[in-house]
């Protein structure tokens, strides 16, 4: 029981502007796998990526006051959620 209460108190110390960020990152870079669907699969994976950076980028340094870049691997690390299985497949 002691180990479950360890991996709460881990989990709630992490932040809820995170967990945003990582679904807001997969959410895009799913969106755009569904979207180009009709390209070749490198070329679908480049345009994901480069939303995915874009989008984490704008976000962080021009829309914020101040950038965070904990939000930006955040939004990447959703991203790559979604890639690794496209790439080992």
């Amino acid at each position: 029981m002691m180990l479950l209460s360890k991996f709460f108190v881990w989990m709630f110390a992490i932040g809820k502007d995170k967990y945003m960020h990582i679904s807001v990152g997969s959410l895009i870079a799913s969106l755009s796998l569904i979207i180009f669907c009709w390209l070749p699969i490198w070329a679908n994976l480049i345009i994901s990526v480069l939303l995915v950076l874009s989008s984490a980028l704008i976000k962080d340094l021009v829309i914020d006051d101040k950038p965070d870049w904990v939000d930006i691997v955040c939004t990447i690390v959703g991203g790559l959620f979604v890639w690794l299985p496209v790439i080992i497949v």
